[in-house]
């Protein structure tokens, strides 16, 4: 039974590398591309992809190949790959953190996005060039910090407007734990959601709540 995946190399904030692979996505392809420390060189050739053996052996299809995607700033381009994904209705994505140089399981479903901000690691992956220097400065300023703080949870707040008030004062609470245990990695990734982002990942958590 195919279980259909991409794998991606997002380069930069404004470009990626998708190519699609048909069987055995997920954990299983993820620990073979991680044994045998695939290179992305290897990977975006000619041909898509019809699986990656235990061997790390590529066997590839006569059609297809890399879908290259181009955004305009770094949630522009996860976006896209999120939108591609979703177009082609493939399990997970396959992604590479160029910080480790270690290939990560992503399972495509409505936090889909907020994994790969995750997976990036936008702060630890800017170059600090003056273009970034303001924003570096905002996200270690405490002053600063406690005012981004209030206005996440506004921003949150007002996108989830009409919503039962409960489930909105529980989803709140939940932001303000996570908060408290990863500053850093939690200033990057809300300050960069939009309302529809704020919805979605409310009705994972609200939703995934009542399944458990």
């Amino acid at each position: 039974m195919a279980t259909r995946a991409y794998i991606v190399d997002i380069t930069d904030e404004n470009t990626a590398e998708m190519i699609y692979n048909h069987f055995d996505g997920g954990e299983h392809l993820n620990k073979v591309l991680n044994r045998y420390k695939i290179d992305p060189d290897d990977i975006f050739s000619i041909g898509g992809i019809k699986s990656i053996d235990q061997g790390g052996n590529i066997e590839r299809y006569k059609d297809g190949g890399p879908i290259s995607i181009n955004g305009n700033d770094l949630v522009d381009t996860l976006n896209k790959i999120v939108e591609k994904s979703n177009e082609t209705g493939v399990d997970y994505l396959q992604v590479l953190n160029s910080d480790s140089n270690e290939w990560v399981t992503i399972k495509r479903n409505k936090r889909t996005l907020v994994n790969l901000l995750d997976v990036y690691k936008y702060l630890k992956r800017l170059d600090m060039n003056e273009n970034y220097e303001s924003k570096w400065k905002r996200f270690i300023n405490e002053d600063q910090r406690t005012l981004d703080y209030k206005k996440i949870i506004n921003d949150a707040a007002k996108a989830l407007k009409g919503n039962p008030q409960s489930n909105i004062e529980k989803y709140l609470e939940s932001l303000k734990n996570e908060f408290g245990i990863d500053n850093d990695s939690t200033f990057t990734k809300y300050n960069l959601f939009t309302d529809q982002m704020f919805i979605d990942d409310f009705d994972n958590y609200i939703f995934g709540d009542l399944d458990n």
